[in-house]
């Protein structure tokens, strides 16, 4: 699921500096919460830093990518 995820949201937002924005707008509660705050980090870092702490905080990539289709 995981590669589903890249091959459906990372091919359309080309630049990682735009991914954060959607992936923030599918994100609710608790994972919401979890990568608020990375919008405060380096622009080239958002977006790895907030899925690195969606893998870290909720462990299951598939349900993460499964949960943003």
């Amino acid at each position: 699921m995981e590669t589903h995820f890249k091959d459906n949201f990372e091919s359309q937002v080309i630049e990682d500096s735009q991914r954060l924005t959607p992936l923030l707008a599918q994100c609710t509660g608790k994972a919401k919460e979890a990568i608020r705050s990375c919008v405060n980090l380096p622009l080239g870092t958002r977006y790895k830093e907030a899925w690195k702490t969606l893998l870290d905080n909720f462990g299951q990539p598939y349900m993460i990518a499964e949960a943003h289709m």
